[in-house]
């Protein structure tokens, strides 16, 4: 059970207990009146604790069912800035979440949040809880400057604590490089990826999606950094990582290795480049058979790197395999066909310069 669902738990037993007090505490009214507050009361808890058991097991259409009946109940019993008041919209924000409706989702934690900003205050693991789970929502409407304010909040209270839940700091880590990454930000964005990144290999382990994927981001940012020294690096990591996986997603392999070669032939290094297009191939041909446009990639892309050696022969080969690609499946008028055909006629003519350059 994770921190969040447990700190959810000890919610519910303090709403309760909240609940209780206000009861022994209530001043004194008709003894009937009193009785029908009790058991709307009662009946606003009943219908919370419902949502909640539903958000566990995974019902979260079930679970906004109960949780807006309770929500209807309290609204019309206590203040509006009331914590019961709070704690509905934070799971409804959560089961709206689940569900993929973000708006009003957004809604209900932004409301939620004034109430527990002002009732518990700004650092307290609730409003921390909040934050986070705003910054996720405003990941997914892609309003990348809230989810910055909102992930750095969530994070300076998580840090500050005694816990410090490594799990909660990977998650926002990870959304706040995220963020910086779509505006651009490619320093801070790095910065929050490599905070990321060691919790994600302790947690997670070395071949996680996580941590391939913020191996990934950082070979990308550092390849727009135009460090490639350093983009190679996470790269070649992602790779190794995807390789090693149980779940070996031979489509994401081979864009790795594609890309690798990309780079090395970007900069002049063919035998480099070779080695990932001879991976590429094979892998190429058995996800997506030999009459497709990326094979078609691959093939023109080897033509290129035996070109760099002088290899004529060689390259006429594959460049001419790229040429009966294209023509199959992007038609003879493409501009990736006309690429090959040119490249074809150059080989050509080269050979003719000196006929028996071989290997």
């Amino acid at each position: 059970m994770n921190s969040r669902i447990r700190f959810a738990i000890l919610f519910l037993c303090i709403l309760s207990t909240h609940v209780h007090h206000r009861a022994l505490t209530a001043p004194k009214r008709s003894s009937k009146r009193h009785h029908n507050t009790q058991e709307k009361e009662k009946k606003a808890f009943k219908e919370h604790k419902k949502g909640y058991e539903a958000i566990l097991q995974g019902d979260h259409q079930k679970a906004l069912k109960h949780l807006k009946k309770a929500l209807h109940i309290r609204e019309r019993l206590l203040e509006s800035d009331h914590v019961d008041i709070a704690d509905s919209c934070y799971f409804l924000g959560i089961a709206s979440m689940n569900l993929g409706h973000y708006e009003e989702a957004l809604d209900y934690f932004e409301r939620g949040l004034i109430i527990t900003e002002e009732k518990i205050g700004t650092k307290h693991e609730r409003t921390a809880s909040i934050y986070h789970y705003l910054a996720i929502v405003c990941l997914a409407l892609q309003d990348y400057e809230q989810v910055t304010e909102y992930a750095t909040k969530a994070l300076k209270v998580i840090e500050k604590g005694k816990g410090k839940n490594q799990t909660e700091i990977l998650d926002l880590s990870y959304i706040l490089g995220t963020a910086y990454m779509s505006l651009e930000d490619n320093k801070k964005a790095i910065k929050y990826f490599k905070k990321a990144l060691p919790i994600s290999r302790k947690i997670c382990g070395e071949t996680a999606e996580r941590t391939i994927g913020i191996f990934f981001s950082l070979g990308s940012l550092y390849l727009d950094e135009e460090d490639l020294k350093k983009a190679i690096k996470y790269f070649n990591q992602a790779l190794k990582s995807r390789e090693e996986s149980d779940d070996k997603d031979e489509e994401k392999i081979f864009d790795l290795c594609y890309m690798l070669s990309e780079i090395y032939i970007e900069h002049n290094n063919a035998d480099k480049a070779q080695k990932y297009l001879d991976k590429s191939l094979p892998l190429s041909k058995r996800i997506f058979g030999y009459k497709h446009e990326k094979t078609g990639k691959v093939y023109h892309a080897l033509g290129l790197v035996y070109l760099n050696n002088k290899k004529y022969q060689e390259a006429l080969v594959y460049f001419e395999e790229a040429v009966k690609i294209r023509k199959d499946v992007l038609g003879p008028d493409d501009e990736h066909t006309k690429e090959s055909i040119y490249f074809v006629a150059i080989v050509k003519e080269a050979l003719l310069v000196d006929p028996f350059k071989t290997t």
